[in-house]
């Protein structure tokens, strides 16, 4: 005889999941459709390009243990990305998978809200992007946590995390 001894609360939700959904739900100011632009510097953030915008749609999957982030529309962007984000209650870490439409790479970042900041970096994964002449290029992304406008904010390291440049800027509007 097997007996299951996963709890169900009156939501339908298992008691195991009720860290990961509590987690989950400081992220809740993301969801809604967006409109995205992206800026990118050369230069460690001295100055500042526009690329490319978008239209964004961030929405909770998974009884809301996990939120999608994907295009709904570019425009004039050779370069496109959708997220994952759950939240691990065993090692108490965010965990984000990012795949792009450029190399075709999954990078997996891990990390925490401090204020009202989710702070993501994939040194401990070590899913860099290949940058050319043997560089590989980690990334630090810190997302506001705040609407109707917010932003992210993107740095670069050549050096596993020791030192970090700014390199990309992307506003978001709630549409």
């Amino acid at each position: 005889m097997v007996i299951d001894s996963t709890l169900v609360l009156a939501n339908g939700r298992a008691e195991e999941s009720r860290e990961p959904y509590m987690q989950m739900a400081k992220l809740n100011v993301l969801i809604g459709t967006w409109l995205v632009e992206r800026q990118k510097s050369d230069n460690g953030g001295k100055s500042w390009t526009f690329y490319s915008a978008a239209t964004v749609q961030v929405k909770p999957r998974m009884k809301g243990l996990l939120l999608e982030e994907f295009v709904l529309q570019a425009k004039n962007s050779s370069f496109n990305m959708g997220t994952y984000i759950s939240y691990d209650q065993y090692q108490k870490v965010f965990r984000q998978a990012a795949v792009e439409d450029y190399w075709g790479l999954m990078d997996i970042s891990e990390g925490k809200v401090e204020g009202d900041t989710l702070i993501l970096i994939n040194t401990e994964s070590k899913t860099y992007y290949p940058m050319g002449e043997g560089r590989l290029r980690a990334l630090k992304v810190r997302v506001e946590l705040s609407s109707p406008s917010r932003m992210i904010f993107i740095d670069e390291s050549y050096d596993e995390g020791k030192s970090w440049a700014p390199t990309f800027q992307l506003h978001y509007q709630l549409l």
